[in-house]
């Protein structure tokens, strides 16, 4: 699945291209099942994807218009198509609610799609880890950063993709079972939110932009909930326990990071979790070629890692930067995370870590020839 280029006899065009419209049309077909089953009028549907298919193509191109780059956010593109679809279907005087719940079947059909184009061209990718997905040069030449070439990554898009097939299979089965208009729609706002909250701790793509640690898509997630939860309260969605448990998952989510993202903020000398010990490794062994020398990852914990390293006469130099990102790093833990590396990757090293400006430091080891004890770290 992560071939950037697909190929039919003489034709070939981007992966990205083949799994997006492959996702249009799985995405029309769901909500065309879900009418079935549901016992709603299909042509509704067929005008639906029709605006659905006009709005991400505005939106595309108006964005390149505007910022002289083209920009594929889906969370921004979900809540432009609803918005538009909600006014049309009132305009058509139908039942807004129950098509919105097909909607919101065919754009999570979509999205599972969409997200294995993403796998395909290697975008939206996940953080280095000791097992993963692995991008070659091919995606490099489409964009894809070069310092991760080789790298093992988290395969976050196929994890979306499966977590977006779950959420189509049950709202299809919500449909079947005669559940009330709304119902679905708010099922799907609401599990698509809690998933992606929890995903985006595994994304590992620059320039994601971030509000008091959180990023931007977790901040919608926790909001989407939210606003789920109020129309319920508000009588707009029907008060169903699977939409009232489904409104509420994301803003819990948020609320209980933010506790333990505070509760380790000033715990000094953590220890990181299972994450940060799994980049670590993955940046810490990652072959590094004399052409691209340093790589640079953040931990699940926070922490951003910088490794490289050089001949000396002494014997090979490995040298790592470790930094705070959204807070400075306390010594205490910079120190466990040194001594994890020099056990880890060099246990025949001499390691020290210097403390810098601004609270980074900086871990040297150097491996000789001879195998010597590692000196002052843990």
């Amino acid at each position: 699945m992560a071939k950037p280029e697909f190929h039919v006899r003489q034709w070939s065009t981007s992966g990205f291209r083949a799994w997006g419209a492959l996702g249009w049309v799985f995405g029309v077909g769901a909500a065309l099942g879900g009418a079935v089953l549901c016992h709603s009028p299909a042509a509704p549907v067929v005008v639906m994807a029709a605006l659905a298919l006009g709005t991400f193509v505005a939106i595309t191109v108006g964005t390149g218009v505007l910022t002289g780059s083209i920009s594929l956010t889906f969370y921004h593109h979900l809540v432009a198509v609803l918005a538009v679809l909600s006014v049309a279907l009132d305009a058509m005087h139908v039942g807004v609610l129950r098509y919105l719940d097909l909607a919101a079947v065919g754009l999570m059909a979509f999205l599972v799609c969409g997200r294995l184009g993403c796998l395909s061209v290697g975008c939206c990718h996940g953080q280095p880890r000791m097992k993963g997905i692995v991008y070659g040069p091919e995606h490099a030449q489409l964009g894809f950063p070069e310092s991760l070439v080789g790298v093992p990554l988290a395969p976050v898009q196929a994890w979306e993709a499966g977590a977006a097939l779950a959420l189509t299979i049950a709202s299809l089965g919500l449909l079947a079972g005669d559940s009330r208009p709304g119902v679905t729609f708010g099922f799907v706002l609401g599990g698509y939110s809690a998933c992606r909250f929890w995903l985006e701790v595994a994304r590992g793509d620059p320039g994601r932009r971030r509000w008091a640690t959180f990023s931007e898509a977790q901040w919608t997630a926790a909001a989407t909930g939210t606003a789920v939860a109020l129309a319920v309260a508000a009588g707009l969605m029907p008060r169903q326990p699977v939409l009232l448990v489904a409104a509420v998952a994301p803003a819990s989510l948020a609320g209980s990071a933010s506790i333990r993202r505070t509760r380790r903020s000033v715990s000094p000398g953590h220890r990181p979790d299972p994450a940060d010990s799994d980049l670590l490794a993955a940046i810490a062994g990652a072959e590094l070629f004399p052409d691209r020398p340093v790589l640079v990852g953040c931990t699940g914990g926070n922490v951003h890692v910088s490794s490289g390293r050089s001949a000396s006469p002494g014997g090979l130099v490995h040298h790592y930067g470790l930094s705070g990102h959204g807070g400075p790093l306390d010594e205490p833990t910079a120190v466990r995370l040194a001594g994890a590396i020099v056990r880890g990757r060099h246990p025949g090293g001499t390691g020290r870590l210097l403390a810098g400006p601004a609270s980074v430091f900086h871990l040297v080891v150097t491996e000789p020839e001879q195998p010597v004890a590692v000196d002052g770290l843990p």
